[in-house]
């Protein structure tokens, strides 16, 4: 049986993963990035991990179609990274630099994008047409699915709902610009929101959370904390109104919610989404849409990246 290897490149730690044409995860690997060595340290390390990978599971020469990798960044579709804020990396031929490096095929895209592919391959996102998947960690990202493939758009730039101008607080964005969604719906801006309220002076069992994290937020909420509460409520809405407006373009049939955050997040909280949606949005636009956890969480990149070279992904 042919397998492919995905690539899973985040701001700390590398997932590297041995994935079957039937979608199956073998065996992964996980190590720390070490960003700030680079593009061609990351290549070393993962060539001696791809080895260790490929001999340890008795992978035959011919077996292998290629290595997908996932990275959290802008790129092209000649897999050129633009900017990758998190690693601080900027203006790589990507694509071509690992296309160099090894005797596989290489194919690259952006984290989000090939998390929508794994669910809509293996996860809950599996004959919905069109898909939208989020993820949700350091920042909002989002893939878009249609008739199972990536829709990329003109520039590559499509399912980027992270950068919707939905909050009124104006906080700046990564991207340069003010109020995006993800500067108040992802863990970084559920934290901000959070140590902002403190700072004020509202009482909270959060001011005794040292670091203070997503996890803490949705505990204390639970708990009956009442800013833990009100940051909750306010990302879900800025999430909620970001839905709105996807759901009168795109219309999909479901909308996934991956990422760090999901680890923690209790049913009702997604629920508390799909409600704010259905009630503020465009009836014939969202009267069919679900909201749900993705099904793969952390080897949703894994199987994404290998998936290009067992599902159509472009568009």
């Amino acid at each position: 049986m042919d397998v492919a290897v995905g690539v899973d490149v985040g701001a700390s730690f590398v997932k590297v993963g041995l994935v079957d044409e039937e979608g199956r995860l073998m065996a992964r690997r996980v190590f720390p990035i070490e960003k700030e060595k680079g593009l061609s340290h990351l290549a070393t390390v993962l060539e001696d991990v791809m080895t260790q990978l490929i001999r340890e599971n008795g992978v035959a020469e011919g077996q292998l179609r290629g290595i997908g990798v996932g990275l959290p960044a802008f790129l092209d579709a000649q897999g050129f990274l633009h900017e990758a804020i998190n690693l601080g990396w900027q203006q790589l031929p990507v694509q071509d630099m690992l296309a160099n490096r090894f005797p596989w095929p290489v194919k690259v895209d952006n984290d989000a994008n090939l998390a929508a592919l794994a669910e809509s391959w293996q996860g809950h996102g599996r004959g919905k047409n069109p898909l939208l998947c989020l993820t949700l960690g350091t920042g909002v990202g989002g893939g878009v699915i249609v008739d199972g493939r990536l829709f990329h758009g003109s520039s590559h730039m499509a399912g980027e709902i992270g950068h919707l101008p939905v909050s009124p607080r104006r906080w700046p964005c990564r991207c340069g610009r003010f109020g995006c969604l993800e500067t108040v719906s992802s863990a970084t801006g559920m934290i901000r929101l959070a140590q902002e309220a403190l700072a004020q002076g509202t009482p909270s069992r959060l001011a005794d959370e040292q670091p203070l994290t997503v996890e803490a937020i949705f505990r204390h909420a639970g708990q009956g904390d009442a800013l833990a509460r009100s940051v909750l409520d306010e990302a879900a809405a800025g999430l909620a109104d970001a839905l709105v407006m996807v759901s009168v373009i795109l219309n999909p049939a479901r909308i996934l919610l991956g990422g760090g955050v999901m680890h923690v997040a209790p049913p009702k909280w997604i629920q508390d989404i799909e409600t704010k949606m259905h009630i503020n949005g465009l009836p014939r636009a969202v009267a069919h849409v679900d909201v749900l956890p993705a099904r793969l969480l952390n080897d949703a990149g894994i199987i994404g990246a290998a998936a290009l070279f067992f599902q159509l992904e472009e568009e």
